[in-house]
């Protein structure tokens, strides 16, 4: 394939470098922090929408980990979320990868919308985003719903997840986005 993923669409881990990791709340400082290394300081030969590609899915997932973690910790009056993010890189590939607690039920619930999305093609990814656009926002939702379409669409890749028990009540969700990288000059 040429793409460090094995033939059953597994990535070669053992061929990927940490370029950022990053283990703590989520809040909008840090949104802008992480933007501005990937805009600046990480991926400055990048084409330009590869870096637009990397900014606006780091920055969905990053807003998931914030918004619905169950790892809270105190900001501003309020709370924000706890988890992890991590950027790694190879000769053809950028993985993002979150980490945070969640419910168990929500983590099955959510991965089963995820592997739904990802069946998707093209033209029912755009007609479900539409319809999440133009209709009401789900009951539990800090947003439209549609931040793993977005990934989705713009990776041209499955939005991938794991799931793990850490009790009978919480798990820890990892999603990972996939994002071919594209050289400025070739």
């Amino acid at each position: 394939m040429g793409d460090n993923l094995n033939d059953s669409g597994s990535i070669d881990f053992e061929s990927l470098q940490v370029c950022y990791e990053f283990k703590g709340a989520f809040t909008h400082e840090k949104l802008k922090e992480i933007g501005d290394l990937i805009n600046e300081k990480l991926f400055p030969d990048f084409n330009p929408k590869v870096r637009k590609r990397i900014f606006a899915c780091s920055n969905e997932m990053v807003q998931n980990v914030g918004f619905y973690s169950m790892e809270r910790t105190a900001f501003n009056e309020g709370t924000i979320g706890v988890g992890s993010i991590k950027i790694l890189i190879n000769d053809e590939l950028v993985i993002l990868e979150t980490e945070n607690k969640i419910e168990s039920s929500t983590g099955i619930r959510l991965t089963g919308k995820i592997d739904v999305l990802n069946r998707m093609g093209e033209d029912e990814l755009k007609k479900v985003y539409l319809e999440k656009i133009r209709g009401e926002t789900e009951e539990g939702s800090k947003g439209a719903g549609i931040g793993f379409i977005e990934i989705i669409k713009r990776t041209k890749n499955p939005v991938r997840t794991e799931l793990q028990l850490i009790d009978n009540e919480y798990s820890l969700i990892k999603i990972r986005s996939i994002i071919r990288k594209e050289k400025e000059n070739g």
